[in-house]
């Protein structure tokens, strides 16, 4: 937080590399510091980015993906989860399984998402809706979807989505982690 505090006082516009902040509550004291000193900022994930998963509403994802440690490679999934099904998060459960984690997180209005991280797993996407369920696996070239949504943040100032999914993708970061240590037990936001 204190970098993020270093640079935000400047009011220009910042992008903040994944993963922006350790918890929600220190992602809500940075979003404040934003705020204090109207500076523009966002973070994301690359993986938001992904062509595969435009265009296609969602009531369900069932989301895949790895990387060197748990903590901090998740957070791809909860990005890809959150950009589909948006806010709301009510509550995660997590179970092991070897050295693979599912992850499931519950929305209000029966949304759902199915989050599994383990080593070597490809980013993958099922998206159900009413009308259809898409499968995929990520193949694009997400990291060029970031780089022009920040040159055109960096141009205009504005995000192409809602500071309150920014927060929302860490809170299921934060609750993922927690539910970990808890498996099996149904964690609240």
């Amino acid at each position: 937080m204190a970098y993020a505090g270093a640079v935000l006082k400047y009011g220009k516009p910042t992008y903040i590399d994944k993963t922006f902040a350790p918890d929600y509550k220190t992602a809500k004291e940075i979003f404040e510091i934003g705020k204090r000193y109207n500076t523009p900022f966002f973070s994301s994930s690359a993986l938001r980015y992904a062509e595969e998963l435009k265009g296609i509403d969602a009531e369900q994802i069932i989301v895949t993906g790895s990387g060197r440690i748990f903590s901090e490679y998740f957070i791809h999934l909860a990005e890809m989860v959150v950009s589909k099904l948006g806010v709301g998060i009510t509550g995660v459960r997590a179970e092991a399984h070897g050295d693979s984690w599912v992850v499931t997180a519950e929305y209000p209005d029966n949304r759902r998402a199915v989050m599994l991280w383990g080593p070597g797993l490809p980013y993958t996407a099922h998206i159900a809706c009413k009308e259809k369920a898409v499968y995929t696996r990520i193949s694009s070239d997400f990291f060029q979807g970031l780089i022009t949504d920040m040159l055109n943040f960096f141009n205009t100032g504005e995000r192409s989505f809602a500071s309150a999914e920014t927060l929302e993708v860490i809170k299921l970061r934060e609750l993922a982690i927690r539910a970990s240590e808890l498996p099996g037990e149904y964690v609240k936001a």
